[in-house]
């Protein structure tokens, strides 16, 4: 092995990656779990690094990367409650509720008894219940009208748009699904 890690098999970078992980140097384990990604030809094992590259990407607040690479060890291993995991967390903070919601519950089913799981589903309910009642006010009626009006790559045409415009004005209510798309 050499001593900067390019001939290392990926399972040494993968437990170099873990050591480098609980002493909080988490750039560094990224690194090691991407170059072992680089050098390994099993899927089990790709599963286990996109796991932990997710884990380092929630760490560094990186949640799209996160999301994308938890996705990427479910795709091999659908069963992986830690990746199901970590794609909630990083949903959860992407905005993405419903989606987190739906991966942690399903984590909660295979694992009923996990602390984190149930706690995670109660704050996850309650966002989801506060981010519906922002939805149904006056104010996010009047940002989506906005939205709708002034999306350039919205597939509605400026004579849909104006008679959205129209109907938010005259009735003051969004109807479900006249202005979206």
């Amino acid at each position: 092995m050499s001593v900067n890690g390019k001939d290392k098999e990926p399972a040494a970078l993968r437990e170099e990656g873990n050591s480098l992980f609980k002493s909080c140097d988490f750039q560094g384990a990224l690194s090691c779990y991407t170059r072992a990604l680089k050098l390994s030809d099993s899927q089990p094992e790709n599963a286990i690094l996109h796991r932990n590259r997710a884990a380092c990407y929630l760490k560094l607040e990186d949640y799209s990367k996160a999301e994308a690479d938890a996705t990427k060890a479910l795709d091999t291993d659908p069963g992986d409650v830690k990746a199901r995991f970590r794609r909630s967390q990083a949903l959860q903070k992407l905005g993405r509720l419903d989606q987190a919601f739906m991966d942690v519950q399903r984590c909660a089913q295979l694992e009923p008894k996990n602390k984190a799981f149930q706690d995670s589903l109660r704050q996850l309910g309650a966002q989801i219940q506060q981010k519906s009642l922002q939805l149904s006010s006056t104010d996010a009626r009047v940002q989506q009208m906005f939205t709708v009006l002034l999306d350039s790559s919205s597939p509605l045409s400026d004579r849909q748009k104006v008679q959205c415009w129209g109907s938010w004005v005259m009735d003051g209510e969004t109807r479900q699904g006249d202005c979206t798309n």
